[in-house]
């Protein structure tokens, strides 16, 4: 009997290429939606590892709480999260490492990180000042550990009736930053009014305010430039605030 050489019918082409497609679809399935997000999405500087687990989690009491429908969704892709973040560990392991080196590096208080405000050649302290408060109340307003670099590590500090130095404040600071966005609550620095002094510093009173309390308190700073030619608060008192427990 002879054997038939002939090229698969288009019926067989179209089979194929149906099993392909339902393959691709089935691998697509098994991943969860916040799998891809989390890995896609520039904006998520959360863990690495589990990333789409961690993000159903999070959200799904809170969703039930409000009598939102994301519930269903973010229980329908929690299983499928797990298998995602499971078959992409080999992606997630490294990238997990550099993000918590690079959280080490940015939350460092034992040296003065880069400054937010850089000396700018012909320009006077006082507006030197107001750029560095404005980028600092920025950074407390949105919670960013970033503020701790506001504070100079050899900077006096007065807190909670005794006076530390920039860098033990700033640990004070990170953990006090890690319960106020915990919290819901919002800190906020406002009124500011600049003095210029003889060693051309500049001395920054203005008005503490706490979303949760209605008293205000004085912030009183005083700022200049370091070394490096980089602005930062040198002296300080009334940066904590209401539950900001050392």
């Amino acid at each position: 009997m002879a054997t038939s050489n002939a090229a698969p019918s288009g019926g067989g082409i179209a089979g194929v290429a149906r099993c392909a497609l339902a393959a691709l679809a089935l691998a697509g399935a098994s991943t969860g939606c916040m799998t891809v997000d989390t890995l896609r999405n520039p904006a998520y500087d959360g863990p690495r590892t589990y990333s789409g687990v961690r993000y159903d989690l999070r959200n799904v009491g809170p969703a039930l709480l409000s009598f939102s429908p994301m519930f269903m969704f973010y229980l329908i892709d929690l299983p499928l999260s797990v298998v995602g973040d499971t078959l992409v560990l080999p992606v997630t392991i490294p990238r997990e490492r550099e993000r918590r080196a690079a959280l080490a590096e940015r939350t460092r208080t034992d040296v003065d990180r880069p400054a937010l405000v850089a000396s700018v050649p012909g320009e006077l302290p006082a507006a030197a000042a107001r750029r560095l408060f404005e980028a600092c109340r920025q950074r407390l307003e949105a919670m960013r550990d970033a503020l701790a670099d506001c504070i100079a590590v050899d900077a006096r500090v007065e807190l909670d009736g005794r006076v530390i130095d920039g860098a033990a404040f700033k640990k004070h600071l990170l953990r006090g930053l890690a319960r106020l966005r915990g919290s819901g609550d919002f800190v906020a620095w406002r009124d500011p009014r600049f003095e210029t002094l003889a060693d051309g510093h500049v001395r920054i009173e203005a008005t503490r305010a706490i979303a949760s309390d209605a008293a205000t308190a004085a912030l009183v700073l005083v700022v200049g430039p370091g070394p490096d030619g980089g602005w930062r608060v040198l002296e300080a008192s009334g940066l904590d605030w209401p539950g900001f427990a050392p």
